[in-house]
């Protein structure tokens, strides 16, 4: 079962030493398409640390 981030949970935020490391564990949060007609944003959110981050890239 993955744990919840600390925002949500309200728990200490205990960072992973994967995560330190720079091994996070992607998952996709969400995207949206809204910039341009040829753009597209996906969010990712890492399981243990609760990291997001965003990628762009064209539609084809």
């Amino acid at each position: 079962m993955a744990k919840s981030p600390s925002y949500v949970s309200g728990t200490a935020n205990k960072r992973s030493i994967l995560c330190y490391l720079g091994l996070h564990k992607w998952k996709r949060a969400g995207g949206t398409s809204h910039f341009s007609s040829n753009v597209r944003e996906k969010e990712y959110r890492c399981e243990r640390c609760g990291r997001t981050k965003a990628v762009y890239e064209t539609k084809e």
